[in-house]
């Protein structure tokens, strides 16, 4: 899978999303908090990254990222990072490096404006 095809993917799985709102109840809320300022300080982490040509950096942020998105049912932001990890660990277009940031930002803000951030 591409960047391209990642991010049409639905944006959040909302099956996913209420049975994590249902088996965590009143934590959840404090949950999605929390998501938001890790994946705040993890896109700001990797611009940073990007900015350096650092590949590993950028794939062990976006293994977390792709992870705890996915978690949640969050699955363009989820697909997305799992594609920059890849290409990221396979050093290809290294030059690209701010262009796969970029592309998790908009997923992630696509996905705040859908959760109401």
């Amino acid at each position: 899978m591409s960047i391209s095809r990642a991010q049409q993917a639905k944006v959040i799985d909302h099956e996913i999303f209420a049975e994590m709102r249902e088996m965590l109840e009143d934590e959840f809320e404090e949950l999605l908090v929390e998501f938001n300022d890790d994946t705040k300080d993890m896109l700001a982490q990797l611009s940073d990254a990007a900015n350096q040509g650092q590949l590993e950096t950028i794939s062990t942020l976006c293994h977390t990222l792709a992870s705890s998105s996915g978690h949640l049912g969050f699955l363009q932001l989820s697909e997305t990072a799992r594609e920059v990890e890849l290409m990221a660990r396979e050093q290809a277009g290294q030059h690209d490096c701010a262009a796969w940031v970029n592309q998790l930002q908009q997923c992630y803000q696509q996905l705040a404006r859908q959760l109401g951030e």
